[in-house]
């Protein structure tokens, strides 16, 4: 404990010694630092800003039961905040008491390696699904994929990919596609966000 201690407090002075970089090389006369810049918002995490706000979701997924899918429906919301001006904050709930799913995450654009970026965790879990993703500005549609070894399914190969497009300001659909070992991909769950106004 004590070394995975020591190890999070390293990486956490790496990580402020790498943000403050830009911010002490802006103190300098001169020409642009291309550092200070890599560390600034620019138009993509504006567009993640835009979906700031309150939203309802109607959906479903799909649960495999013996050799058929079950169809099931889906009713929650989600609140979502900018971070820091940076990163898009998501708190998702999905049914309604003890039976509720909660769900949290967090959406950014990585401007150093030029790729959207999301990681959600939420109380059915202990793993953190860490994206990442490319926008399409003619479809409207960001795109996120993680493969993995699922080393509790007995090393099986995993694949999960998410697709969200949005219809308009108000109105987006989410899309999860899962991947188990050699089997086709399959279609889990699909979810519409609306904006409360």
């Amino acid at each position: 404990m004590k070394r995975f201690l020591i190890t999070c407090s390293a990486a956490l002075m790496l990580t402020l010694i790498a943000g403050l970089v830009p911010v002490l090389s802006q103190e300098g006369e001169g020409s642009e630092d291309p550092m200070a810049a890599l560390a600034q918002p620019g138009p993509q995490h504006k567009m993640l800003a835009e979906d700031a706000g309150n939203w309802t979701i109607e959906g479903k997924m799909w649960m495999p039961e013996g050799e058929k899918l079950i169809e099931m429906p889906m009713t929650g919301k989600s609140t979502m905040k900018m971070v820091y001006d940076r990163y898009l904050h998501e708190e998702l709930t999905i049914g309604e008491g003890e039976q509720a799913m909660k769900i949290q995450g967090y959406i950014g654009y990585d401007n150093s390696a030029q790729e959207y970026q999301c990681m959600y965790i939420s109380g059915m879990s202990t793993g953190m699904q860490v994206y990442s993703g490319s926008y399409d500005e003619k479809t409207k549609t960001m795109s996120f994929k993680l493969s993995w070894t699922d080393k509790g399914m007995g090393d099986m190969k995993r694949t999960s990919r998410v697709v969200s497009t949005k219809k308009n300001a108000d109105e987006a659909v989410m899309t999860m596609y899962e991947t188990f070992g050699d089997q086709p991909e399959m279609k889990v769950m699909e979810m519409t966000y609306k904006r409360v106004k």
